[in-house]
C-alpha cells in the first residue's frame, strides 16, 4: 500500500511461504511500473521471507 494516498500497490496470495513465491515476486510487480525514488521506505510485517538474502540483495 503507498500510505501518502492509501492505494494497493500489489495484493497476491499463495499457499507457500518462500521468498521465491511471495516477497521477490511482489516486489517485482510493485516497482515494474513504478520509480523506485531515492528515500524509498519499505514497511514489512516482519514475516520470515523478509529476512531472505535474496530479498535483501534485491532492496540493495
Amino acid at each position: 500500500m503507498d500510505l501518502y494516498n492509501r492505494k494497493i500497490i500489489v495484493w497476491s496470495l499463495n499457499d507457500t511461504m518462500s521468498a521465491e513465491n511471495t516477497i521477490l515476486s511482489d516486489w517485482r510487480m510493485a516497482t515494474r511500473n513504478r520509480n523506485k525514488e531515492q528515500g524509498l521506505i519499505f514497511h514489512s510485517d516482519r514475516g520470515c521471507q523478509y529476512a531472505n538474502t535474496k530479498f535483501a540483495n534485491v532492496l540493495n
